[in-house]
């Protein structure tokens, strides 16, 4: 067998299948990976350790077909270390040779026919969401008994039904269940080891957007995701009437901020040993934690919540408990006692005149949703989820919002249906509005909150979204140059992963042009947009930090004649893309430099820097939409000082307060409030009231 491979995929692709690599020496051949390349181009890796079994397929060029088994880890390991250069791999009957670059090894081969032939996939077929089945697996696994003794517990039981999917795991002291969205051909029910469900979890979430296929018969269950194979047998027996366990009501409720009592819990818990539980009692005050040891001292805490029923007092493993409330989502948590999310039942508010508008309150409040659901008014969507359904109040079928701005060119309402499925209703001035574009174009809002840090620290698709929201902002009419860009782009992909022949295909070079036009406008506005926030967020970063902040756009394509430069890449690249069928030129590979100290901020900058970075972006952008428009946006602010020292929260205090229009900020320490508040609201479980105004 002879095939070359680019570096990246090849040891990509090994790190992948080491998922079903033995740990056991005794059998040498379940120690390697076996490589299987086709004369179409194709390399297929095999790993198994007859429980759990990894197989993945590549792009490569083959010029020998035929098989070889080498050790697993050794392989990646090598591959791994190579220079950022094609890596060409030869085999014969008792070693394979590995040339890259400079370097030239080789490594012996185990036995091809000691390796175990596998089953292939079949039986009752369900498709989910990646991102959904990534994220119940986490949920669950953690939950299933690590004890052999009984096997049927150390798996995860997987009930499948044309309605969907219910995964359960359990270790005989706590019970993980959660319903998955899927759609299903048949029925069946399996319990699979922790591990492989684990590694399937993994595997999907890295591919968030895709989805997963699970594959079960009365044997052996398949899951397949982001292009891996992953194959496990199924442990024998029966597992546990869960449902029995499950009450239909609860006669006692507590509705209480998820991180408030998770670090509470942990606090607490540092004084629990052994067999020591945390006990909680419930009143109407809130939840009382409490914790002692005759050797180590005792703890209290109590955390702020909302109890209804009778005073009850219960004890808990601390970490199975820790374990809970990190497995579940959202600001609330359900604790058996707990049953309703807390949100803004009906909420008024007037922010008058332009100044620094406070939003007041303790963890898991309202403060959030409130400034969310002022951004919603311009956006339209939330910046936490994509789908509507978690923003409509538990129990209720749709969600109100109204706004009114004041703007230059006089008084706009906006107001907006929120369903949990289906199109949301949107009017401006009583007017159904078609585009968002018409939206944006009337009114300006900018926020701010954590979830803006990984624009800094986050992969580079992150810092193109948020480009691609500069460029709206700021000129509303180019919303749609980037999903054209898009549309392009997956058309030319599929053209180049199914194509067969030799050279490239006949439609290519139409191909070419459209994704040259489309990319060009794309990276034009791009470049003008940062070009137009890059000064004021250095400005903005640098008065606070006493040093600059690095804003700069780095393209594929230079922007300086784009069309040539284009065409120029891609037959530079034309080569590499027909061997890894993907395109590889244009803006969705484009990336936006932030540098501190001449250093790279996603690898160096530290967390007080990573956070005023991505607050000066926003302040940055806020003030380019004021000179495009000729008025500041309404600016809104999510918890600015959490992660900052007194020195850097006084600067960003007093920038806030300099900034012209309204400014709305919210704090959880009543420290926070800054002296130049012109307003301040309290909020407390999703209810709003203005506490005073500054004179």
């Amino acid at each position: 067998m002879k095939f070359r491979c680019d570096r990246d995929a090849l040891s990509e692709a090994l790190q992948t299948v080491q998922r079903g690599v033995s740990s056991r020496p005794g059998i040498p051949a379940l120690t390697g990976v076996l490589l299987d390349g086709t004369a179409e181009g194709r390399l297929t890796m095999t790993t198994t350790d007859l429980e759990v079994s990894a197989r993945l397929t590549i792009d490569v060029q083959v010029s020998e077909p035929g098989v070889a088994l080498i050790p697993a880890r050794l392989l990646a390991d090598t591959v791994k270390s190579l220079s950022d250069s094609p890596v060409d791999v030869e085999t014969d009957q008792s070693q394979a040779r590995i040339r890259c670059a400079a370097y030239e090894g080789s490594l012996r081969l185990l036995p091809a026919e000691d390796f175990p032939g596998l089953q292939e996939p079949g039986g009752t077929l369900v498709e989910a969401e990646a991102g959904a089945f990534a994220e119940a697996v986490s949920q669950v696994a953690r939950a299933a008994s690590r004890d052999e003794a009984r096997p049927v517990l150390t798996g995860v039981l997987v009930e499948v039904s044309r309605e969907g999917c219910v995964l359960v795991a359990t270790d005989s002291y706590r019970l993980a269940v959660r319903d998955l969205v899927a759609s299903a051909d048949g029925e069946a029910k399996a319990i699979v080891p922790e591990r492989a469900f684990s590694e399937a979890g993994r595997a999907a979430s890295g591919d968030e957007k895709g989805k997963v296929e699970i594959l079960v018969d009365d044997a052996q269950v398949s899951f397949r995701a982001g292009g891996l194979t992953l194959t496990s047998r199924l442990i024998e027996g029966e597992f546990p009437n869960y449902r029995q366990l499950l009450p239909d009501t609860h006669e006692s409720r507590l509705t209480v901020s998820r991180q408030q009592l998770l670090d509470a819990v942990r606090r607490v818990g540092l004084l629990a040993r052994d067999t020591t539980p945390v006990r909680l009692e419930f009143n109407a005050l809130g939840v009382k934690l409490s914790s002692s040891s005759p050797d180590l001292g005792q703890a209290v805490e109590t955390v702020e919540a909302r109890y209804e029923g009778d005073d009850l007092t219960v004890a808990f493993n601390p970490q199975y408990l820790i374990d809970g409330l990190t497995a579940a989502v959202g600001e609330s948590v359900r604790l058996d006692v707990l049953r309703d999310y807390r949100n803004h039942v009906h909420t008024h508010v007037d922010l008058g005149d332009d100044g620094v508008i406070v939003v007041a309150g303790p963890n898991g409040e309202g403060k959030t949703n409130l400034l969310e659901a002022m951004h919603f008014l311009y956006s339209l969507g939330s910046p936490r989820v994509s789908a509507s359904d978690p923003l409509v109040r538990y129990g209720a079928d749709a969600a109100y919002v109204r706004g009114e701005f004041e703007t230059r060119d006089g008084r706009v309402l906006v107001e907006v249906e929120i369903l949990r499925k289906g199109a949301n209703r949107v009017q401006v001035d009583r007017s159904t509005v078609r585009r968002r574009r018409d939206l944006r174009r009337a009114v300006r809002v900018v926020l701010f909150g954590p979830f803006d840090l990984p624009i800094v620290i986050g992969d580079p698709a992150r810092r193109r979204g948020f480009m691609d929201e500069v460029v709206v902002l700021l000129q509303p009419t180019r919303d749609t140059l980037t999903g054209t860009y898009e549309r392009v782009l997956r058309q030319r992909n599929r053209l180049l992963k199914e194509h067969e022949g030799r050279g490239a295909p006949p439609e290519l070079e139409a191909w070419d042009e459209q994704l040259i036009q489309t990319g060009a406008a794309v990276i034009r506005a791009r470049a003008e947009s940062v070009d137009a926030i890059a000064p004021p967020a250095s400005q903005a970063f640098s008065a606070v930090s006493g040093y600059d902040l690095m804003v700069r756009y780095a393209p594929n394509v230079s922007p300086a004649d784009v069309e040539a430069g284009f065409r120029h890449r891609l037959d530079e690249r034309r080569s590499d893309e027909l061997q890894r069928r993907t395109s590889l030129v244009g803006p969705h590979r484009d990336d936006l430099e932030l540098g501190v100290r001449d250093l790279g901020a996603r690898s160096f900058a530290s967390h007080g820097e990573t956070w005023v970075a991505a607050l000066a972006l926003r302040l940055g952008l806020a003030t380019a939409v004021e000179a495009a428009i000729g008025e500041p946006p309404v600016l809104l602010v999510d918890d600015p000082y959490s992660a900052l020292d007194p020195a850097r929260r006084d600067r960003i205090a007093s920038i806030l307060a300099a900034r012209p229009g309204q400014v709305v900020i919210s704090v959880a320490d009543e420290a926070d409030v800054p002296a130049q508040a012109t307003a301040i609201l309290d909020v407390r479980a999703g209810s709003v009231a203005a506490r005073h105004e500054a004179a």
